[in-house]
């Protein structure tokens, strides 16, 4: 009986068409499934990329081979730092998945007219920003020698060119960085101050004054010259922030003179009240409103000059 049954099941099978439209049984991996929404990205420095798993819902560890270069949040956001290339990595279960970074230069976009400022006590100083695209720039300062000891102030925009005015009142060193808000772009500034400029021919009682708007008792500013010279001191202001301005007369005897000086305007100072060789210029300030400015007293005989910063509140 059995040798019946094999020689019938002999028999169907070598009679059965045969077919090549059979399809395989596939068995789909999961794992296989689950990538990243990145392989590689270009990044400029400061810019950032967000980085995702795709095909699972299970949270990835992130990491990156080299912080300097790129760092990534715990939710896998991509922030270049500087120039060159790393992976970074997420880990989902006993998988990884690498994405390849590039970090570029940032485009250039931002110029300062200097990085490096050598200055002197009682000097103000500038930084011209040129902006190739209607960007908005900002300042701050990373570091100074003393609380409070450096005054910086934006003055006015001629189309692309923003001036950075800066008046330290301590001796040692600062760093301020400049950056454009559009692409993040930075520059570093380094301003030395090493010694107090010299000024043989005269003198000035303060190098800042703080002055109230419209007060009835003026705020003096005494100018302490040789006679010598006393027909050549002049006065004027510069690098004006928030367009302040402010009254300024000069006062020999009982006689008072008032002058509004403005941005670019001089006031000459031909006599003064003393006795000896050395005089005393009074200048009596009195503030129209909020801000700072810097006020330049010089001496057109030999071209030295002293930069007072007048603070002008409320």
């Amino acid at each position: 009986m059995k040798k019946i049954i094999s020689f019938i099941l002999v028999c169907l099978l070598a009679f059965s068409p045969i077919t090549t439209n059979i399809s395989p049984f596939v068995i789909t991996s999961q794992a296989s499934a689950i990538k990243l929404n990145k392989k590689s990205a270009t990044l400029e420095i400061g810019s950032c990329v967000q980085l995702k798993i795709v095909g699972s819902k299970k949270k990835a560890k992130w990491s990156t081979t080299n912080k300097d270069i790129a760092t990534v949040t715990s939710k896998g956001k991509v922030k270049a730092q500087s120039v060159g290339k790393c992976f970074i990595k997420a880990k989902v279960g006993k998988t990884t998945y690498k994405c390849k970074i590039t970090v570029i230069e940032t485009e250039d976009l931002m110029h300062v007219s200097s990085n490096m400022l050598e200055m002197e006590l009682g000097h103000s100083d500038a930084i011209t920003v040129t902006l190739e695209n209607d960007g908005l720039v900002c300042a701050n300062l990373i570091s100074e020698p003393a609380s409070n000891a450096l005054h910086y102030f934006w003055g006015n925009t001629n189309g692309s060119e923003s001036i950075l005015y800066l008046y330290p009142t301590a001796l040692g060193q600062y760093k301020i960085i400049i950056t454009n808000n559009v692409n993040k772009e930075a520059e570093f500034i380094t301003l030395n101050v090493n010694k107090k400029a010299y000024c043989g021919s005269f003198d000035v009682s303060t190098l800042t004054l703080n002055v109230k708007t419209w007060d009835n008792t003026p705020t003096a500013l005494y100018v302490y010259v040789d006679e010598n010279y006393a027909d050549g001191i002049k006065i004027y202001s510069d690098g004006i922030a928030k367009e302040p301005r402010a009254d300024l007369s000069k006062e020999f005897g009982d006689a008072a003179y008032h002058v509004t000086l403005n941005a670019g305007t001089q006031l000459a100072l031909s006599t003064a009240t003393g006795s000896g060789t050395w005089m005393v210029l009074p200048i009596n300030i009195t503030g129209t409103a909020a801000g700072e400015a810097l006020l330049r007293v010089s001496n057109s005989k030999n071209d030295e000059y002293i930069d007072v910063l007048i603070s002008i509140t409320e």
